[in-house]
């Protein structure tokens, strides 16, 4: 038995398209530092002139940090008391970036992290993988 497939040329999968400003911000990175009680933040850009960034951490609707900073230059938050991510307790913080020019707002992103620690740690003969320090 054979069977033929007629070719086909449509978008299969749902997809959105939005409008940017010139100025926008193209990507966060964001990299937890538990032994610092920390996450490092770096925003990518496109379009950026004298451009400012505004971090805000956000644990259950509270602020718990804000920062300043720039574009492509990394931006340290600590974050006293971590709320620590695990699979028994998959905690997430909010995070909220402005890209500004002056007082204006041009550009806002929202996304979350998790604090958490991957690592590897000797346990007796053996290497064991850890979290959060944890085996």
């Amino acid at each position: 038995m054979v069977i033929w497939y007629s070719p086909a040329s449509v978008i299969w999968q749902t997809f959105w398209l939005e409008p940017v400003p010139a100025a926008s911000i193209t990507r966060l990175e964001l990299t937890p530092d538990l032994d610092q009680q920390a996450v490092q933040l770096l925003v990518q850009g496109t379009g950026i002139t004298t451009h400012t960034i505004e971090a805000g951490v956000w644990h259950s609707g509270t602020l718990v940090v804000s920062a300043t900073g720039s574009v492509s230059s990394p931006i340290t938050l600590s974050i006293p008391a971590p709320h620590l991510w695990s699979p028994d307790d998959p905690f997430l913080y909010d995070v909220q970036v402005d890209l500004k020019l002056g007082p204006t707002m041009v550009d806002h992103v929202s996304s979350y992290f998790g604090m958490r620690k991957i690592s590897l740690g000797q346990m007796g003969d053996y290497v064991r993988p850890l979290l959060n320090d944890q085996f």
